[in-house]
């Protein structure tokens, strides 16, 4: 009867009526097996993962087992009546079936009750495991002692390894190579939280590894001990064949003791850039626990770890966090792991007992030897590669290899460490002193905020600069990864930075070139501490003494010297650059410049997006410095910095000084006004913008997820401009943009280039500013006078009066409310009327208020209608030094003497602003004068923008003036002036205890006779 192969694979066979071959008998069969079974005749077979496995030839099986029955005993001459008509196959299937068992359980009973040496015979230390736990976890006398001549009076040697681990040659010589040595599973080093399919002891993983830190043999070709050994064999490295990635103490706890449940151990770098020498070497398994893998591996540790190691080698201990050897999930994540398989020739007898129709088996004879591992595409003497091949013949199942293959990473480091901290919920970080250090620049996790631009940096430096100390500004880079001499440098800078076609930040970031403004020696020096760049004292040398440019910031130099390589780090990522690294400059965080990280939002549309945001609180000059591919398409890609807003808005800000990393700022670059809908990126929003060089111009998204457009050519202004003032204003629904002109005295004429329906942008929106780069480096830009107000539309009545109220029966009115304004019944109406009074200012004030800027007074809620005081002022229009942090709005009506062209000035401490009217009404002001920032009390001149241009008053009429100044610190004061030239009048403060309610009796009025 033939067998269907369906049948074969199960191990079920149909019984046979009758075998032809009658009588007791027994066959001899000697095999090889190897942990690459798969290898047969020079061809490599290789089963899809998870596959059943199949035997090898050397194993026993029913193939193996019918084939040697075959050959030996139903083939042998006379052994069968010439009227058999079975197969040997069917000869030896009656026989399985007459014994009731089958060629499977003969096999198993065969490895079952095989000898098993105890791995105690090895070191013959006792029986009670104790010295082989201290061994393999690196802390055995063995290990620990090192050869020495101090300890006997004739300097002969004592703790000779190879004496003292006589026993271990002795036991490798014979025991290890003709008998099966059994698992150390008793130790927690080999052990887990699962068994094999006997129930004995196994990893996790299918895998053990050992790592070694330290070599105590001289002379055996291993490592770097040397004699004499108390000199050139205390701490001594073996050879190194890894990248120690780091030690994550919890995985080990059940053999060290550490009980770790956060305990990380990081190597960054390799050799002596890191941990210094590390050797790991290990072996694999099959889950089938009858494979000649998972039988001897109890031979394989003892060969690895105490004979071919430590014996041969001398190599010794554990790496700190970790055991010596255990299961490859207790031990530290490394970049490879040396392997040893076990080659083996064994021989097996059966014996069958006719009369008792039962089957017996021994293992008579093994012959193993220890070779390097054969993996997978030819990758020999490699732990990751051999359990690849042992994966894709069926051996091991995917989370086994997976597992292993996060501790022997097959790879670098950066990436199993980044995912070793991040499963303990840590990341690489440095925190600094606030009060001494601001940080500019950040890469990968040192990447707290977006980086500096050239102005900001520029800034930022000067305010660290020292000139008693001699230097101009120090920067402190941190790299986590660096060897431990370039960890945390600092460079003193010896010459003032140029700041014209220089943009120092973009070279220390992006470009690895000389620049004959940063020389070493000339204009810096590197120093070890913060100290020492101070006062310039330990300057780092460099090979030969010079500086390697191509190496950024550090240029291969180190405090002795010698040439240290790949420790720069390009943020364009260029050779070898080192992640996690950060620049900070040498000012504390709360002095000059700010971080607005409020109301910043990176927009990464393409995913190139990046941004910071910084303030000058004395200025409120704001810089942005963002990365990001476009503000077009369906997808915007850029930094924007806004707030939440409602109803109609008057949005204004100059925008200046366009500033790209690398290279010349982009024609297509971007920067200006935004109003959006949503923070999504493919919100609607209508922007106007200054370009890199295609000039100012409108540009909008109608819809959500539709495409962005223009108007074209027809609304762009001021091509190839380094500068632009722009205004959007909204109202009821209508969109309008606005490209600005600012004379001589400051005096802005706005020149409408788009109008148009924008309702769809409804009444909550975002308003704010915006940077795209068009590349994915950074531009930086300026932005000044940046106004958001929300637009109240003003009262029908064009009168200085508010909206009439009715007289009482005795003709009298109520007050308005400003003591500036006189009540007065008007009889033929009965309507109150409110006019002003002249000789009279009010002078309302907001306190705690910080900043220096006018934008801090008017961006407050109580402005302008809620002042914290309000009193009247007479006489003279100035105003002494009152606090700090406030803001004041002078209010008054004034009647000239003379008609005439007046030219009016203002001073003040700090910014101030001086408006007027041409006539009463409050509502039809314009800006005449401004102070940018401060002036002395009565100096007219520290600004052009202080004195305004001519304006024409008519002697007698009433005009409304209106001053606004800011104090941020320190003193102030404001004072209001006007002169007229052709009445000989020279600049005079303002007295409106002199002003007329009409023009006085003969006096000429200018133009007439």
């Amino acid at each position: 009867m033939k067998l269907t192969s369906a049948v074969l694979a199960l191990g079920f066979y149909a019984p046979v009526a009758k075998a032809c071959l009658a009588g007791p008998f027994s066959f001899e069969f000697e095999g090889a097996s190897s942990l690459c079974y798969l290898h047969v005749a020079g061809v490599l077979f290789l089963t899809p993962p998870n596959s059943p496995r199949r035997s090898s030839p050397g194993e026993c099986s029913r193939e193996t087992l019918l084939e040697a029955y075959k050959d030996q005993v139903y083939s042998a001459t006379g052994a069968i009546p010439r009227d058999c008509t079975a197969t040997a196959e069917e000869d030896f299937q009656a026989k399985l079936d007459a014994a009731g068992t089958t060629a499977q359980e003969i096999c198993d009973k065969i490895y079952d009750t095989a000898e098993k040496v105890p791995f105690t015979d090895a070191a013959k230390k006792g029986t009670d495991m104790h010295f082989e736990q201290m061994f393999f976890n690196g802390r055995s006398d063995w290990q620990e002692e090192i050869e020495t001549i101090y300890e006997t009076d004739d300097e002969s040697a004592t703790s000779v390894l190879k004496r003292d681990a006589e026993l271990i040659r002795a036991f490798h010589d014979g025991t290890a190579q003709g008998r099966r040595v059994a698992w150390p599973g008793e130790l927690t080093n080999f052990q887990s939280s699962v068994t094999d399919s006997r129930g004995n002891a196994t990893c996790t993983t299918n895998a053990a590894m050992c790592c070694w830190p330290k070599d105590r043999q001289a002379n055996d070709g291993n490592g770097n001990c040397a004699k004499p050994y108390d000199v050139n064999c205390v701490d001594n490295d073996p050879a190194d064949n890894t990248d120690l990635c780091y030690v994550d103490m919890e995985k080990g706890n059940s053999s060290t003791g550490f009980d770790s449940e956060l305990g990380f151990l990081g190597y960054n770098g390799d050799n002596s850039n890191g941990e210094g020498q590390i050797h790991c070497h290990g072996l694999a398994w099959s889950n089938d626990a009858n494979d000649a893998t998972a039988r001897y591996r109890g031979n394989n540790i003892f060969y690895v770890a105490m004979y071919d190691h430590m014996y041969v080698r001398g190599y010794v201990e554990n790496v700190p966090g970790a055991p010596m050897c255990g299961c490859v999930e207790q031990m530290p994540t490394v970049s490879r792991s040396d392997c040893t398989q076990v080659d083996l020739v064994e021989t097996i007898k059966i014996v069958y007992d006719s009369a008792a129709s039962a089957f017996t088996g021994k293992l008579v004879e093994v012959d193993l030897t220890f070779n390097a591992c054969r993996g997978i595409h030819n990758r020999n003497n490699d732990l990751y590669a051999y359990m690849a091949k042992l994966f894709y013949q069926g051996d091991l199942t995917p989370s086994q290899f997976g597992e292993a293959g996060q501790i022997i990473t097959n790879t670098n480091c950066e990436e199993a460490t980044r995912m070793g901290l991040q499963e303990k919920g840590l990341m690489p970080g440095f925190d600094h002193f606030v009060d001494e250090w601001t940080l500019v620049a950040g890469r990968d996790e040192l990447a707290y905020h977006g980086n500096y631009g050239k102005v900001a940096f520029e800034k930022a430096m000067a305010e660290g600069a020292d000139a008693a100390a001699g230097h101009h500004g120090i920067i402190r880079r941190v790299c986590q990864g660096c060897a431990p001499s370039h960890q945390d440098i600092f460079y003193r800078r010896l010459t003032p930075i140029p700041t014209e076609n220089v943009n120092f930040i973009s070279d220390l970031l992006y470009t690895s070139a000389k620049r004959d403004y940063n020389i070493w020696g000339v204009d810096f020096s590197l120093h070890s501490s913060y100290d020492d760049a101070v006062s310039g004292d330990n300057p780092w040398l460099c090979p030969n003494g010079q500086f390697d440019y191509g190496n950024i910031f550090v240029g291969r130099c180190s405090p002795s010297g010698e040439r240290v390589n790949n420790q720069h780090s390009r943020f364009n990522d260029y050779g070898h650059s080192k992640a996690n690294v950060a620049y900070y400059v040498n000012k504390a965080e709360s002095s000059g410049l700010q971080l607005e990280t409020e109301g910043l939002t990176v927009l990464k549309g393409k995913g190139w997006a990046t941004g910071t945001v910084v303030r000058d609180p004395d200025t409120d000059t704001i810089y942005m410095n963002a990365a990001g591919r476009d503000l077009w398409n369906e997808d915007d890609d850029i930094a924007f910095y806004s707030e939440p807003a409602e109803g109609d808005q008057t949005v204004i800000v100059k925008v200046s000084n366009m500033q790209q990393a690398t290279a010349a700022t982009q024609h297509w670059a971007k920067a200006g006004i935004m109003l959006r809908k949503s923070l999504e990126t493919d919100s609607l929003h209508y922007s106007l913008m200054l370009s890199g060089r295609e000039g100012a111009f409108p540009q909008w998204r109608p819809a959500d997820g539709g495409s962005s457009t223009w108007a074209g050519w027809s609304t762009r202004r001021l091509k190839d401009a380094k500068e632009a003032w722009l205004k959007v204003e909204f109202r009821i629904g209508v969109m309008q943009s606005f490209i600005g002109t600012e004379d001589a005295g400051g005096v802005m004429t706005w020149e409408l280039v788009d109008t148009r329906d924008f309702s769809q942008l409804g009444d909550s929106f975002h308003v704010g500013l915006f940077v795209s780069a068009n590349r994915n480096v950074p531009l930086e830009v300026t932005f000044e006078g940046y106004e958001a107000d929300q637009y109240f539309f003003p009262s029908a009545a064009p009168s200085a009066s508010p909206t009439p109220t009715f007289c009482t029966e005795n003709g009298d009115c109520p007050a308005s409310g400003s003591p500036c304004m006189t009540p007065k019944c008007n009889l033929a109406t009965n309507g109150c009327e409110y006019n002003p009074t002249m000789g009279c200012a009010t002078l309302d004030t907001w306190t705690g208020i910080g900043g220096s800027q006018l934008s801090n007074l008017k961006n407050l809620a109580s402005y302008p209608d809620s002042p914290n005081t309000s009193t009247t002022m007479s006489g003279l229009l100035e105003v002494p030094s009152y606090a700090d942090n406030f803001g004041s709005r002078i209010q008054t009506w004034i009647t000239p003497e003379y008609t005439c062209d007046y030219t009016f000035y203002m001073a003040s401490d700090d910014q101030g602003e001086l408006n007027l009217s041409h006539n009463a009404i409050a509502g039809n002001k314009k800006t005449i004068a401004s102070v940018p920032q401060w002036t002395h009390v009565r100096q007219w001149d520290k600004y052009e923008s202080q004195a305004s241009e001519p304006q024409s008053l008519v002697a007698g009429e009433k005009y409304y003036l209106e001053a606004l100044y800011k104090e941020g610190g320190g003193g102030d004061h404001a004072e209001i002036a006007w002169s007229c030239a052709s009445q000989g009048m020279e600049i005079e403060v303002i007295d409106i205890s002199k002003m007329v309610e009409e023009a006085p009796a003969g006096r000429k009025l200018r133009g007439t006779n």
